[in-house]
């Protein structure tokens, strides 16, 4: 089964770990050419979190500050953890302060939630920009310049000189 992910966008999180993994969310500006998103008007670019495995990038310096251009191959991972009312509460949105819960029941109160995240396998620097630009190449867009071969077999644009 082919489970590969290209995608490029922004940084839009401070990066945190777990275990000795860095993750960071990523939102990428949706192409003007794929359908708009169902029912959200107010919201055109798309946000997935990324995950760098220490076994891959321990020890290389990466800059992972906030609104950095960057692209990322990699894979798609499901995972499921355990999350507590605890840490529920902190992070909704609401009343919470109605809910009155002891500190160690909402602690010892969990859920098991899932998520789907991008393990890199590459993550390239494309610059420090500090904004998304007001619209994004079309994925169905000509490449400019000469294609060549890339390591997979498929034809890729050969980047142009600075």
């Amino acid at each position: 089964m082919l489970n590969e992910v290209v995608i490029e966008g922004y940084i839009a999180s401070e990066p945190w770990r777990i275990d000795d993994d860095m993750l960071f969310r990523l939102v990428s500006p949706r192409d003007p050419n794929r359908p708009a998103k169902p029912d959200d008007s107010r919201e055109t670019s798309d946000y997935v979190t990324v995950r760098l495995p220490a076994s891959r990038f321990a020890g290389i310096p990466l800059t992972l500050a906030k609104s950095r251009r960057v692209r990322v191959n990699g894979f798609l991972q499901s995972r499921e953890y355990r999350e507590t009312l605890h840490t529920f509460l902190r992070h909704a949105n609401g009343l919470t302060n109605q809910v009155a819960v002891p500190a160690d029941v909402a602690r010892q109160v969990t859920h098991n939630r899932g998520t789907t995240e991008v393990v890199a396998e590459r993550l390239l620097d494309l610059g420090d920009d500090n904004r998304p630009p007001a619209r994004t190449p079309s994925s169905t867009a000509r490449p400019q310049g000469v294609a060549v071969k890339s390591g997979n077999g498929h034809l890729a644009p050969e980047p142009e000189a600075a």
